[in-house]
């Protein structure tokens, strides 16, 4: 069974494509210019997945104005750029922009005070992301409410400081369209024999694995069960198939 679309939402965090806008408006100001010339303004030598997902962060969160067939730095950017965290323009404008991405209005209105795990299980299961897509929507997700101060506090400890993050360097290594990457932590390893000579191996990276751990993977492999093909069915003589055949 095809897996459904997920939804649309944006690859960084408000933060950072704000940074995206900066360096839009350093190199055009107001001028509406086409899409390559954006891509060439934050970074990219052409229209890369990475640079359309940079430009369609920054179109979510409204920091992007289209005008015909180019865009430009919108009213919304203009503002968070030239003001500053307290100056009543910039605190409304980063609070629109923190939930004008459909999917963060969503979860901000209907789950405003869900756990990280409890947003990334509703993902999964409910809007058909994968496990690591959910993680990356969790991540930006709770980056944004930080910064636009409308996280609560208990997830926002020693957190983002918005003095800082407004003229933090970009942080341009997150790809929207690559996995999750664990480069150190320990890694354990389980292999398990399926029926029909299929194997499954389980790699917990990080630590060592916990009870708390395995019922999550539990969790997540029941998700995904009911989009599993059945068994076929075998229409063979049983007593010409070798032993291995009959496992049930």
């Amino acid at each position: 069974m095809a897996r459904e679309r997920s939804p649309n939402y944006p690859a960084y965090g408000l933060p950072v494509a704000l940074q995206f806008a900066k360096q839009l408006w350093s190199q055009e100001k107001r001028t509406a210019v086409d899409l390559y010339s954006v891509a060439r303004a934050i970074g990219s030598e052409g229209l890369s997945g990475p640079a359309r997902s940079k430009i369609a962060a920054m179109r979510q969160y409204g920091l992007l104005q289209s005008v015909n067939a180019d865009v430009k730095v919108s009213d919304r950017a203009v503002t968070l750029i030239l003001q500053r965290p307290g100056q009543p323009e910039f605190d409304q404008a980063v609070k629109d922009a923190a939930v004008a991405p459909p999917l963060f209005a969503e979860l901000r209105g209907d789950r405003p005070d869900a756990s990280d795990e409890s947003l990334h299980f509703y993902l999964v299961r409910h809007k058909q992301f994968s496990v690591d897509g959910a993680t990356r929507v969790v991540k930006a997700y709770r980056e944004t409410m930080a910064f636009a101060k409308l996280e609560d506090a208990s997830y926002n400890d020693g957190g983002v400081d918005i003095e800082a993050a407004v003229d933090q360097p970009v942080d341009d290594t997150a790809k929207s369209d690559e996995p999750a990457k664990h480069p150190g932590g320990k890694q354990v390893s389980f292999t398990f024999a399926l029926p029909r000579g299929v194997q499954a191996q389980v790699t917990f990276v990080g630590s060592e694995p916990t009870k708390r751990a395995v019922a999550k993977l539990r969790q997540y492999l029941e998700l995904f069960e009911d989009d599993l093909p059945d068994d076929a069915v075998v229409q063979a003589d049983p007593m010409a198939l070798p032993d291995s055949a009959l496992v049930p």
